[in-house]
C-alpha cells in the first residue's frame, strides 16, 4: 500500500508537541478516514511470553506488514510513538511490544483503533527465560551502551560476572517488579473488548484454536494452517515449542528461596488478576 501522509496530519504532530495534556485525541477526529479498512495490531506482553512468534504468525498469515509503534526496540520503554502510528495508519502493521497500559498509551490505542493482544506467562517459566536471554545479551557488542536490553536492566560488564543463580536473583529484583507493574496496568481492561488477553501456557498447548481466536478478534481469517503455525520464525530457528522452556519447567529450576522472594513481591498485590500469573499450569 503507498504510505502517504496529509498535510492535516503533519499540522497535527506538530500541534500534539505543544497540547496539555500531552494527546489531544479530537485533532485526529476523521483525518484517516479513508484508511477506515486499515488494520494496527499490537502484540503487547511481558518478555518471553510468546510475543515475538505471535507477531509474526499474525503478519505471515494476513500480509499485514510488521511495523515498530514505538520510537526503537532497545533499553527505551516501548510507548507508542505518534509518528509511527501516522505511518502505520496509511499502511496497516502489525507490532510486538512491551508496553504497560499507560493513560496515553491507552488514548493512543483508542485513537488510532488499534487491536490489542495482551499475553502474559507465569512469573517462574517468564522469569528463568528471560535470565538466560540476559546471559545469552551479554555477549553482545557495545555492552553498556544501551542499545541492548531493556528499559528496566541495564546490561553492562558487572553483569558477566554473575553465575546463573546470581543472574536469576538479580532478575527477581529488576524483571520482577516490571513484570507486576504490567499485570496492573493491564488488569484495568480486562473488560474492554478491544484488547484479548492471552496465556502463554494457552497457546503452547493448542495453538491452532488460540490463533482462530486471535483472527477473529482482528477481524481477519479464522482458517489458519498448520503450516504457518509450525513455521521457524524466532530468530535461533526454533518454534515456540521447540524452546527450552516448556510449561513449569522455569519453576522447576529455581530454589525454595527464589520461589518464595519472588511470591513476596506478589504479596503487595492482594487480587485474583495479580495471584493467577503465579500459576503455571493451566
Amino acid at each position: 500500500m503507498k504510505f502517504e501522509i496529509s498535510k492535516k496530519s503533519i499540522s497535527n504532530l506538530f500541534s500534539e508537541t505543544h497540547c496539555d495534556p500531552p494527546f489531544t485525541p479530537k485533532l485526529w477526529s476523521g483525518t484517516f478516514s479513508k484508511y477506515e479498512k486499515t488494520k494496527i495490531i499490537a502484540v503487547i506482553s511481558t518478555p518471553k511470553s510468546g510475543s515475538t512468534y505471535v507477531t509474526n504468525v499474525i503478519s505471515n498469515h494476513t500480509n499485514i506488514p510488521f511495523k515498530r509503534l514505538c520510537y526503537a526496540y532497545s533499553s527505551n520503554e516501548h510507548d507508542l510513538y505518534l509518528p509511527a502510528l501516522m505511518t502505520a495508519k496509511t499502511t496497516g502493521g502489525v507490532s510486538q511490544l512491551h508496553m504497560r497500559a499507560s493513560p496515553h498509551n491507552i488514548q493512543l490505542i483508542k485513537s488510532f483503533e488499534i487491536k490489542g493482544i495482551v499475553m502474559v506467562r507465569n512469573i517462574f517459566d517468564a522469569l528463568v527465560s528471560f535470565s538466560r536471554d540476559i546471559k545469552k545479551k551479554l555477549n553482545a557488542d557495545y555492552l553498556g551502551s544501551g542499545i541492548y536490553g531493556y528499559s528496566f536492566i541495564w546490561l553492562n560488564q558487572d553483569l558477566k560476572n554473575m553465575s546463573d543463580e546470581e543472574l536469576i536473583n538479580y532478575c527477581i529484583d529488576f524483571y520482577v517488579p516490571w513484570y507486576l507493574n504490567f499485570i496492573v496496568s493491564w488488569s484495568n481492561h480486562k473488560k474492554d473488548s478491544q484488547f484479548l488477553f492471552i496465556r502463554y501456557e494457552t497457546l503452547l498447548e493448542n495453538k491452532l484454536n488460540t490463533f482462530k481466536e486471535i483472527m477473529g478478534h482482528i477481524g481477519e481469517n479464522t482458517k489458519i494452517s498448520d503450516e504457518i503455525l509450525k513455521k521457524n520464525y524466532l530468530q535461533n530457528e526454533k518454534t515456540i515449542s521447540g524452546t527450552e522452556s516448556a510449561i513449569s519447567s522455569g519453576y522447576d529450576n529455581l530454589s525454595n528461596k527464589q520461589i518464595k522472594k519472588i511470591k513476596e513481591k506478589f504479596n503487595y498485590f492482594e487480587t485474583k488478576n495479580i495471584e493467577e500469573y503465579l500459576e503455571y499450569k493451566k
